[in-house]
């Protein structure tokens, strides 16, 4: 009797130390595993800084470029509005000229027709 339950004891020692060596060896090989897992993370977080980083130094750049066009083209417009406003006053000024020498021709047309009229006579 004692010798079945000496036994019965070695066995089931035996294979609670066997389930023991599996869970310990499982608990490893999870450990193990997510620790891969956790460091194919970093790595990724790694590089999605490492781009978020270059693309914010491209926009950044872009967006400097774009001011110093906004810049040009406001330059651009201002002379453009100087030219024009200037263009508007020699327009203005051809246009009373341009009246001016119609009242003259016109005053010429009636001087002549006068002369016309008393050379005649």
């Amino acid at each position: 009797m004692r010798y079945l339950e000496d036994t019965y004891q070695r066995k089931q020692s035996n294979t609670l130390n066997k389930i023991e060596t599996q869970k310990k060896h499982d608990v490893k090989f999870l450990k193990m595993e997510h620790n891969e897992k956790m460091k194919k993370m970093e790595e990724t977080l790694e590089n999605f800084q490492v781009l978020k980083e270059y693309q914010h130094n491209i926009l950044e750049e872009e967006l400097k470029k774009l001011q110093k066009e906004v810049v040009q083209l406001k330059k651009g417009i201002s002379t453009a509005q100087q030219e024009n406003h200037h263009l508007n006053e020699t327009l203005q000024e051809v246009q009373q000229k341009l009246s001016e020498l119609h009242g003259q021709v016109e005053e010429h047309k009636h001087s002549k027709e006068y002369m016309e009229v008393c050379w005649r006579v």
